[in-house]
């Protein structure tokens, strides 16, 4: 059995270069790894209240020996340095299945949880809540009891009915549960009849109506609390180690990792804390103390089903050492077993049991099988077939005469002529010679041409970085220029082909889930033009849409719809791009054309138009109108066999310049010009125009200017690559504010493409066979590791610099990357690289359960990030 981690992109990151060496301080949501912050200002020394002033001079008068994180902060109403673990079993005044009268509902935090107010038979208020976490407050309050912090009382209650004044009432409280909480009703309903004004609720949790101290158990934001104060910053740790998803299948083992001499928990509201260093190894010897049985004892709080609570201990435990790993000091590690099969529904430390009667959680979710796993191959082969028969069928229109000069045709005409006249010279003179005159011979050429593909793409393609990604294209080219042929020097062969052009494309690139997904997509979306102009018309007549609510709620039908035909992370991109250039090349054969060497030098100039048009996420579409220039010399060379490519060579100078405006519109946050804003979207898809928007949004502008060079290399199936580049950019925001910024990016990798290789090989066979030119493409020319079977290694380093008032560049930042990416790795290899950069760099990135659950990765991609 193959199983994916559940992140296909393994990232560590590093502190190295001392360019950016500043002050450290406390950066949003991270903890320092070194001392230095400023002190809290609850801290208790000797019974006394410590000032920050004071606490900071006892550090200063020490020499830097005094330790801040030895002082307990001071009791209070929210903590004492005692453990609670007895107040666990709370009790309220509601039991199991008690029938309770519907009161009100309580604001709550959309998506997250439901609270409404219910009185008991005794008359008492008391509050539930109903959340797909729900269970994670129960762990979080018995961790904080066990840290010595007081906790309002919480039960949790398998089921519970409820009494609703009338049927109305009750159809109400079921709407607002679901708008609530994003989820079917039906998840939290275990029965209910017809026309009836009761309900049984099940998997919710009470707490009392009025307490007299903060629930901090339900990890709402504490600013209001006061920060600034030890016993609540260092709760960054807890809350991250309890910060559990629906599915537990999705938590990772590790709670933490280092980024930048900082530590990076695993909490969405981790910039709600200022945690100094000193505040964390605070609470981390406290949380040191709990022992394998508390880990226990607080799961068991939670009412969970057994399995679930068999591998949670162990996640938990493992993310309490990944703080303390993270922190860089010696503690007392708690052993874990990763693969805890003593409980039935687990298998291999996985849940494999979605659902559980009596409870409203999803358990195991949302670790699908890769999208390139072994079980998708079928369908990605038959992909890759489909898309090579349609490389065929377009390489056979366009090989049409009608449609260009046969350069080949006239070519061989041209030497059968000299043939043909060198016989006849020879029979004339009765001299007899294998050798050709030297003739030189040119024809002007003609070329029109289709382009229409279907590709299943990984990685980044055309400025989109979805995983995997379908990709349409569809265009039209025109070539004309002429053929300058050589003959009589064999067994060399030299020619040139000057050329102008010109070419306009559509691609239209959407996210795929599945390779299954690429297979059930319309071919008549292929007609991107089409395809684009369906959706642009979706926003006809929408600046007429009268204002008022009727209105308001005709746009929101309208936005509905183009975001239902337009996904999150779909692209249409309109290419247009003329130029010029002339291919000068030449050959030698050997072994009567078994082996061949090629060589060519092209310099070419070219001017591109292009419209992107994306959307960015659920209220965010975006349009980008770039005009730019290229000019480059490309130089090459390749050995083949019997027309087989064995060792390839190229080199590419290249420069140029580009402006940029960058349109983004965040319909959240354009209030009343979301209408006129919407027709310049119309535009932009119909008239591939982004004029109308320019009189409502105003844009970012980009001006680009660039130098690279670029080396490649193959040996049979091997590839190589080596990029330098220069970029000077300028950026102008919407209000005005100018930057200018300077990037030098040099990578390099290696690696191997089979798939491509391949269909070099089929190629020429085909080609070989059918005595014609057979051009379809593999998807290659790319990071092998991005291919079909491929695996790479890259070596990355850029630099950043942004020019500051002194009209000089400053503010350096420097990156070195290394990148090991492909398209599937064991386990055991995985971890072989992971220990391996362990050893080189001697610093632990990686926690050790990181793959925990992981049999092979598919589409890895392992990053080290020196900053």
């Amino acid at each position: 059995m193959y199983l994916v981690c559940k992140r296909l992109s393994v990232v560590i990151l590093a502190l190295a270069l001392p360019v950016l060496s500043q002050a450290q301080g406390l950066l949003p949501g991270m903890i320092p790894l070194e001392r230095g912050s400023a002190p809290a200002h609850d801290l208790i020394y000797q019974g006394q209240l410590l000032y920050p002033e004071q606490a900071q001079a006892l550090v200063e008068e020490s020499g830097g020996q005094f330790d801040l994180s030895r002082l307990d902060p001071a009791p209070s109403n929210l903590w004492r340095d005692q453990d609670n673990s007895e107040l666990i079993k709370a009790e309220l005044p509601i039991r199991y299945m008690d029938s309770v009268d519907y009161l009100s509902s309580i604001p709550s935090r959309l998506g997250v949880n439901f609270r409404f107010s219910v009185r008991t038979k005794s008359d008492q208020t008391v509050t539930l809540m109903a959340s797909k976490t729900v269970h994670n407050v129960l762990m979080r309050r018995a961790l904080l009891l066990k840290l010595g912090y007081q906790v309002p009382a919480i039960k949790y209650l398998s089921k519970v009915k409820i009494d609703f004044p009338d049927h109305t009432s009750r159809e109400r409280f079921k709407n607002a549960l679901n708008e609530g909480l994003l989820g079917d009703t039906s998840r939290w309903v275990a029965h209910e009849e017809e026309g009836a004004h009761d309900l049984i609720l099940q998997d919710v949790i009470a707490m009392s109506a009025e307490d007299e101290i903060y629930n901090l158990a339900l990890g709402n934001d504490l600013a209001a609390i006061g920060l600034g104060r030890r016993v609540i910053n260092s709760l960054v740790l807890p809350f991250a180690v309890m910060n559990v998803p629906e599915s537990v299948n999705l938590l990772n083992w590790a709670a933490a990792r280092v980024v930048s001499n900082h530590v990076l928990v695993e909490l969405d509201k981790s910039t709600s804390f200022n945690c100094s260093y000193e505040d964390a190894l605070w609470m981390f010897k406290r949380m040191e103390k709990l022992t394998r049985n508390d880990w226990q004892e607080i799961v068991d709080s939670s009412n969970l089903p057994p399995s679930v609570k068999a591998i949670l201990v162990e996640k938990l435990i493992a993310r309490r050492n990944s703080l303390g790993d993270s922190l860089k000091i010696d503690y007392a590690e708690i052993a874990i077993n990763a693969n805890p099969d003593n409980a039935a529904g687990l298998d291999q430390g996985r849940i494999t049991q979605e659902e559980f009667e009596g409870y409203a959680r999803r358990f195991s979710y949302g670790d699908p099988e890769s999208p390139l796993s072994s079980s998708e191959l079928s369908n990605y082969i038959l992909s890759v077939g489909l898309s090579s028969a349609i490389d065929a069928a377009v390489s056979g229109i366009n090989s049409l005469p009608f449609l260009g000069t046969d350069i080949a045709g006239k070519n061989e005409a041209e030497i059968n002529g000299l043939i043909e006249e060198a016989t006849a010279q020879s029979l004339e003179s009765g001299e007899t010679s294998s050798d050709l005159p030297l003739s030189t011979w040119i024809f002007p050429t003609f070329q029109g041409g289709l382009q229409l593909s279907r590709n299943i793409v990984a990685g980044n393609y055309l400025g989109t970085d979805n995983l995997i990604q379908l990709v349409d294209n569809i265009g039209v080219n025109v070539r004309v220029g002429a053929f300058v042929g050589v003959a009589g020097i064999a067994p060399v062969s030299i020619g040139a082909q000057p050329n102008a052009y010109f070419t306009r494309n559509y691609a239209h690139v959407r996210p795929l889930y599945g390779i299954a997904q690429a297979l059930k997509y319309p071919f008549k979306n292929m007609l991107v033009p089409m395809l684009k102009r369906k959706i642009g018309h979706i926003l006809d007549g929408v600046e007429e849409l009268p204002d008022g609510e009727e209105g308001d709620g005709q746009l929101e039908k309208v936005i509905s719809e183009l975001k239902d035909n337009l996904e999150i992370g779909e692209s249409f991109l309109i290419t247009d791009s003329i130029g010029a250039g002339i291919g000068v090349f030449g050959g030698l054969s050997f072994y009567n054309q078994l082996l061949r060497v090629d060589a060519g030098v092209t310099p070419s100039a070219s001017i591109i138009s292009r419209l992107h048009i994306f959307r960015k996420d659920e209220d965010t579409f975006q349009v980008y109108k770039d005009l730019g220039n290229i000019r480059s010399v490309m130089v090459t060379l390749s050995l083949s066999g019997a027309g087989i490519p064995m060792i390839t060579a190229s080199k590419r100078y290249s420069q140029g310049s580009a402006k940029t405006k960058f349109f983004d519109l965040n319909l959240k946050k354009l209030g009343a010009k979301t209408k006129v804003a919407l027709a310049g979207f119309r535009d932009a898809l119909l008239k591939n125009s982004a004029e109308t928007l320019r009189a409502v949004v105003k844009p970012f502008k980009l001006e680009h200017k660039f130098k690279e060079t670029e080396g490649r290399a193959g040996i049979f199936w091997i590839r190589m690559n080596k990029t330098k580049s220069s970029n000077f950019v300028r950026l102008e925001t919407p209000d005005g504010e100018v930057k200018e910024m300077f990037r030098r990016y040099d990578g390099a990798y290696k690696g191997n493409d089979y798939a491509g290789y391949g269909f070099d090989v089929v190629k020429a066979l085909a080609s070989k066979l059918l005595k014609t030119s057979i051009n379809f493409s593999g998807g290659g020319g790319g990071n092998p590791g991005y291919s079909f079977l491929g695996k790479a290694q890259n070596r990355i380093m850029s630099f950043e610099s942004v020019k500051g008032a002194n009209g000089f560049f400053d503010r350096p930042f420097v990156k070195f990357s290394r990148v090991w990416n492909g398209w599937s790795l064991k386990k055991k290899k995985a971890l072989k690289i992971l220990e391996d950069i362990k050893e080189r760099y001697v610093f632990g990135f990686f926690p050790r359960q990181v793959l925990a659950q992981t049999d092979r990765l598919f589409l890895y991609n392992i990053n080290v990030n020196f900053l």
